[in-house]
């Protein structure tokens, strides 16, 4: 019984340890994807939202997290979503102040970050 009560606690430890890196890994991409995101009305920098289970289908206009510190893994999947209507314009190279494919970029530098520091990095 207490190897089973242990083997409980270990688990229930690393689930929220786990929960809090995506919840981290999130809002860090979600930040950079705002920086890197080029400014002419600042539009499409505001509309960068992230949420659980469902994805947020409107552009709200500012930079809101909707996602819940206290999100489990079984409440769904997460999405960071923009859905300004040129977002993927942007993203192919439209504008001067960012290279193209600008959102792949920051995507790619959080995560190579991101293993870094959890393969034996500090946090």
């Amino acid at each position: 019984m207490a190897v089973t009560r242990n083997f409980r606690v270990v688990v229930e430890e690393l689930t929220e340890e786990i929960q809090r890196d995506i919840v981290d890994l999130l809002l860090r991409i979600q930040n950079k994807l705002i920086l890197a995101t080029p400014v002419r009305t600042g539009w499409a920098r505001s509309n960068w939202v992230s949420s659980v289970a469902v994805p947020m289908t409107s552009t709200p206009g500012v930079n809101i997290r909707i996602i819940d510190l206290n999100w489990k893994l079984v409440d769904g999947p997460i999405y960071l979503v923009n859905n300004v209507s040129y977002i993927e314009k942007l993203n192919a190279g439209s504008s001067r102040k960012a290279p193209k494919n600008f959102v792949d970029k920051a995507i790619a530098t959080e995560l190579r970050e991101f293993r870094r520091h959890s393969r034996g990095g500090s946090k």
